[in-house]
């Protein structure tokens, strides 16, 4: 029996919960389409999964995992019992590397506004337009076809017109 095999079985259990919970409400969502006590008991449990992580420690990776896919699972009763709605399919979210939600809508027509929750809406139209201005990326993914995009640099130096540093 390999321990860290069997953590990261679970943690990665937990984290597809989580993503299949996301896609569905929305990332940052569901929690707060259910009432201020589940809400609570949740964060208090996603806490509780946190350290547990942290200590490496099969045990308690495995008893916060386990109340961890059961506090998804309350979260997700809750939420269609009080008849809140899982996203269109017309929309799709990620997380941006600021923290920022994107959602990315089919046209104008579909973007929509979540309070409680700070979104970047962006239609498709936006995104091609965007991507149409961005050649070199766009020579890249044609000279390698299958290629993802993983991360993003700048390639410019100093603006020549900022101040002096010292």
């Amino acid at each position: 029996m390999n321990a860290l095999a069997d953590m990261k079985a679970i943690v990665d259990g937990v984290d597809a919960l989580a993503t299949e919970m996301e896609t569905k409400w929305g990332r940052g969502r569901l929690r707060l389409v259910v009432n201020d006590d589940l809400r609570s008991r949740f964060d208090q449990q996603h806490h509780a999964w946190g350290d547990a992580c942290r200590t490496y420690t099969l045990d308690e990776i495995r008893r916060h995992g386990d109340a961890m896919r059961r506090a998804w699972s309350a979260l997700d009763r809750s939420a269609t019992e009080v008849g809140a709605t899982p996203l269109e399919p017309s929309v799709w979210e990620t997380r941006l590397e600021d923290g920022t939600v994107l959602a990315l809508c089919r046209d104008a027509e579909s973007t929509f506004t979540q309070s409680g929750r700070q979104v970047e809406v962006w239609t498709l139209e936006e995104v091609g337009r965007f991507i149409s201005h961005q050649r070199e990326v766009r020579e890249v993914k044609k000279l390698f076809p299958g290629s993802l995009v993983t991360d993003v640099r700048s390639t410019r130096g100093p603006d020549p017109n900022d101040d002096i540093p010292f």
